[in-house]
């Protein structure tokens, strides 16, 4: 099955342009495909990677236990026979692929520089953030806070990799976001991600209506700005993602 990840990263415009480079400097040239899961089928339908590079092998764990020469039209290999082949790239296809690269260039001693990877993400553990939120319907959440806070001012506690994911993957357009608070803009005042920035001890001189904390833990500074520099007054703290009841005890309980 296919990942909300996959399924949201791969219509983007950005993804699109990114694979079109990518074959541009694979054209002609020798690779040796990584990874043969549902993600790889569904971009081979999409891309037929045989008419963009002289694909060599295909390498994925599955084949360690059995006996397969060929899938999908390709030679198939085992990971540790990757440096046997002639290459000129190794293409990992994998969403998650960290330990794949470290694996490549740590046991198989395959240079960085010829690793490319289809799934290079903009913002960190944006696969795993994107998968999370859509696991607790982001979207819908989003759609309810919008019409709960309408012609409410906003501000957002917390500029970090979580927040650009919401940001860039889903419709905040309807919040009346005035400004991004975050620790980082005590010394930097530059606009973030077209928001004006400033320091938290700000949020109070912007006369907010509410702050939503866009962190993926937020009990604690939820409960830091009430008791801290948003004490007695009338502003309303709210987390901008919402975790079920359940997952939030374990949190505080661990």
């Amino acid at each position: 099955m296919l990942s909300k990840y996959f399924e949201m990263k791969t219509v983007r415009e950005d993804f699109k342009s990114h694979m079109e480079g990518l074959f541009k400097e694979l054209e002609g040239k020798k690779v040796v495909i990584y990874g043969a899961g549902e993600g790889f089928a569904e971009l081979n339908k999409r891309y037929n990677f045989k008419e963009k590079f002289e694909v060599v092998a295909i390498a994925d764990k599955k084949f360690e236990a059995c006996e397969c020469d060929i899938f999908g039209g390709f030679k198939a290999i085992k990971p540790a026979e990757v440096s046997d082949e002639e290459f000129d790239y190794v293409l990992v296809t994998n969403e998650q692929n960290k330990k794949i690269i470290y694996y490549l260039e740590g046991e198989l001693s395959v240079p960085c520089e010829k690793i490319r990877k289809i799934f290079a993400e903009t913002y960190y553990e944006e696969g795993i953030n994107i998968n999370l939120l859509e696991d607790f319907n982001f979207s819908k959440q989003i759609i309810k806070l919008t019409k709960k806070l309408k012609n409410k001012k906003v501000v957002v506690y917390g500029a970090g990799a979580f927040f650009q994911v919401m940001k860039n993957y889903y419709d905040l357009s309807g919040l009346n976001i005035i400004a991004i608070a975050d620790k980082k803009f005590e010394t930097n005042k530059e606009d973030f991600e077209g928001y004006k920035a400033i320091a938290p001890s700000e949020i109070v001189d912007l006369k907010p209506d509410v702050v939503l904390v866009a962190t993926k833990s937020y009990m604690t500074i939820i409960e830091d700005l009430y008791f801290g520099i948003l004490h007695k007054t009338k502003i309303d703290i709210k987390p901008l993602f919402k975790k079920p009841f359940m997952i939030l005890l374990k949190e505080i309980w661990n």
